[in-house]
């Protein structure tokens, strides 16, 4: 494989995918996809980091008839987890017989022999891991690992950007709420009207279900219902009656 060539070629295919406007997971499928065509290789997947910090198996592509696995993994566990921990690509031969591997009834049903693991990395943040295997015994070049590197690089500033519009986009919705119950306290002067509104932008920023507000009354010892939304009406029915103390 004559590597200058293969690796720019790889390259502006990536850059094309990622300037592609394709939907996040849309675009890990196809850079997953090139590394597996570019490679030869049998079966590839990218592993995302969950909100526990653990991995779970987001994209697949490959010759395997297996469906994706629920499989996670956390920090320093099997192969996947090590690569995450310390933050540097694998190229193992036998993956079989590699006594750190965590899954090998799944990797002898997928009949997965050699492999990469390559970190997704965003400056000091790794956000996933990926991961690619063959059905052929076979050794790795440093060719072969920095273009799984470089597509693992990509796939990273897939998940980043991603996550950043996520977060920006909550940031608006917050903002926007935050507005129209300011707008509401200034232009309506009944108190449980204000309530009503109020607890209605709540309800529908935290997707919730339903909602209420309680007023303290005159003595300072008690709640007494003043507004809810979206409260079934045998429930509401009972809390108009109830005072909390």
């Amino acid at each position: 494989m004559g590597h200058g060539a293969s690796e720019d070629h790889v390259l502006i295919e990536a850059a094309r995918l990622l300037a592609s406007g394709l939907e996040p997971d849309d675009v890990l499928s196809r850079l997953a996809e090139l590394l597996r065509t570019t490679l030869g290789l049998d079966l590839v997947r990218i592993w995302l980091r969950e909100a526990d910090g653990a991995l779970a198996v987001r994209v697949q592509v490959g010759t395997t008839a297996l469906p994706p696995p629920k499989m996670t993994v956390r920090p320093g566990e099997g192969l996947v987890g090590r690569v995450l921990e310390q933050r540097r690509p694998l190229a193992v031969r036998d993956l079989q017989g590699d006594p750190r591997l965590k899954y090998l009834g799944r990797l002898v049903q997928e009949g997965l022999v050699s492999g990469i693991v390559a970190p997704l990395l965003v400056q000091d943040d790794v956000v996933g891991v990926l991961s690619a295997g063959s059905q052929v015994a076979r050794d790795f070049s440093r060719d072969e690992v920095a273009i799984a590197e470089a597509l693992a690089t990509c796939a990273a500033a897939v998940v980043r950007s991603a996550r950043l519009t996520e977060e920006l986009g909550a940031r608006l919705r917050e903002t926007q709420i935050l507005l129209s119950v300011a707008q509401t306290a200034g232009a309506v002067l009944d108190l449980p009207e204000i309530a009503r509104r109020t607890i209605r932008a709540m309800v529908q920023a935290l997707g919730a279900d339903m909602g209420g507000v309680w007023e303290i009354d005159a003595g300072g010892t008690t709640l007494v219902p003043l507004a809810g939304y979206h409260i079934p009406a045998h429930v509401a029915g009972q809390l108009s009656a109830d005072q909390l103390p």
